[in-house]
């Protein structure tokens, strides 16, 4: 009886140690766990439960959730610097790329720019070369002036000789065309007396003509009427013989 009721006490309080051991065995090792995710080793524990020390086991774990609540407050602390850099290196990213959109822009500008000055460019060496030729000929006949004016200078007699050389070719031009002229004057009239004589022909021809054809009619007649006349004569005559 008191015996047995004290037997089954010590029974009970074993069997809930064991279960409290357990319990404690089982929240320190998640908080173990969680400890190591946090990457620290000061927040590691034992998890070797003496039944015979509980309150020392206790302790410790008392000591351990002070670590990890410490260690808890440093994380969220980091996290929430981390968030700040975060905000801060989000606000430079968009910084830098509002800059570097804006050198897109200017170096599209830029070449742009620079493929106008290039055409330009072309335009104006065209242009020089053009120029150049115009000038390189603009000397080469610069030069010959040159030549000329000295030729000029230095042949005044030979100016003179040629001169007279001109007026006399002048006048014999003069002349020859004075004498087609007249050729040509001749010829015209020479033409036009032909033409009239042509035209005087041809009336001539058909006063012919009409006349022939005049004659024609008369000859056939006449010889219409002799034959006539022939005939009546053999018939007088045939009528005398008879």
């Amino acid at each position: 009886s008191v015996s047995s009721e004290l037997q089954q006490l010590k029974d009970m309080n074993s069997h809930q140690k064991k279960r409290l051991l357990e319990m404690l065995s089982n929240h320190l090792k998640d908080l173990s766990e969680i400890g190591e995710t946090l990457g620290n080793e000061e927040v590691k524990m034992s998890l070797d439960l003496n039944a015979n020390k509980v309150e020392e086991d206790f302790t410790v774990a008392r000591l351990y959730l002070s670590k990890m609540k410490s260690e808890v407050k440093n994380v969220v602390q980091r996290c929430q610097s981390f968030e700040q850099s975060q905000l801060e290196t989000n606000k430079r990213l968009s910084e830098y790329e509002r800059e570097l959109s804006d050198c897109r822009l200017l170096i599209s500008q830029h070449e742009a720019r620079m493929k106008s000055l290039q055409e330009s460019i072309r335009e104006a060496e065209n242009k020089k070369r053009l120029l150049e030729d115009d000038l390189d000929s603009l000397r080469e006949e610069y030069a010959k002036l040159k030549v000329a004016e000295q030729v000029t200078a230095a042949g005044i007699e030979e100016q003179q000789e040629a001169a007279k050389l001109r007026k006399t070719f002048e006048e014999q031009t003069d002349h020859l065309r004075d004498v087609h002229q007249k050729q040509l004057a001749t010829l015209r009239d020479d033409i036009s007396e032909k033409q009239e004589t042509i035209n005087e022909l041809k009336h001539e021809n058909q006063r012919l003509i009409l006349s022939h054809n005049q004659l024609q009619s008369e000859y056939e007649k006449i010889k219409q009427e002799e034959s006539e006349k022939s005939n009546k004569l053999q018939e007088l005559i045939l009528a005398n013989e008879r």
